[in-house]
């Protein structure tokens, strides 16, 4: 699901950029390998705080993906490790779009018991750190420099 998404637009922006500023293939295969990490990243990202983040720091209703039957990375990694039950009734409430009175606050403790905000964050981060390290191969500049930076923004970010 997160190389569906918005992961995929950064990716084809990061390629198309390689494309518009080089003839380089390198260059385009490493900005395209950058793309597809911190797409990756930020997806994830994005898909932990619709779980997480209040609706003004958002700038949009949470719980949105898990209303519209949307499995994002932290459901699918909460289906992994909550208990048989949990799992019956998680998919349970997604047959519903999370329309039961207490489903919203029965995701919330689940998120808080598995720390999936952590786990989330700490796969994204990765990711992030692939990203960079894709860029080891590009010359140092200002402009590889900020490629860096994005991608440890993209993780750290709470909007």
């Amino acid at each position: 699901m997160i190389d569906l998404k918005t992961g995929k637009l950064i990716t084809a922006s990061c390629a198309m950029g390689a494309v518009l500023g080089t003839q380089d293939s390198q260059n385009l295969q490493v900005l395209t390998e950058y793309g597809e990490a911190i797409g990756a990243a930020f997806q994830i990202i994005d898909d932990l705080l619709d779980l997480v983040a209040d609706g003004e720091t958002l700038g949009k209703e949470p719980f949105n993906d898990l209303r519209d039957g949307k499995l994002t990375f932290p459901m699918i990694y909460a289906r992994e490790v909550c208990t048989t039950e949990e799992r019956t009734e998680l998919e349970r409430l997604f047959s519903l779009q999370m329309d039961e009175v207490g489903a919203i606050e029965w995701i919330e403790a689940l998120v808080e018991r598995y720390q999936i905000q952590a786990h989330c964050r700490g796969v994204a981060q990765e990711y992030a750190d692939h990203a960079k390290s894709a860029l080891n191969v590009l010359p140092k500049t200002p402009a590889r420099d900020a490629l860096a930076q994005l991608a440890d923004y993209g993780v750290s970010r709470n909007w």
